[in-house]
């Protein structure tokens, strides 16, 4: 009788567990729902090397690490459900903002 209970118990508590348990993205309809993205963005100084990086991951964590401005900028947005790359740009900080271009290294500047 006590092991019947105990088990009872414990399929109660794991199914509290489980449905209590959000997942890291609902999906409807292809995307996660809130959209979400997992972004990387690069930064690179004049001569178009790398000096610094930072990830926000699906879920809210974040890391960093070397010089968070730069030259040039390349941003890469991965949708949280399909896993699928939604944007991957590059953009030149020129005249107190960035402005999107073709390739790290590109002058351009409106």
């Amino acid at each position: 009788m006590r092991s019947r209970i105990r088990i009872i118990v414990a399929a109660a508590f794991m199914l509290l567990v489980v449905s209590a348990r959000p997942l890291s993205a609902a999906c409807e309809g292809g995307v996660s729902v809130p959209q979400e993205w997992d972004t990387t963005i690069r930064y690179y100084n004049a001569s178009g090397v790398g000096v610094g990086w930072e990830h926000y991951f699906c879920g809210g964590a974040y890391i960093a690490r070397g010089t968070l401005s730069g030259t040039w900028m390349e941003e890469i947005d991965i949708e949280c459900c399909t896993g699928e790359t939604t944007e991957h740009a590059y953009f030149h900080w020129c005249n107190g903002d960035w402005h999107q271009v073709a390739y790290i290294g590109d002058p351009s500047c409106p």
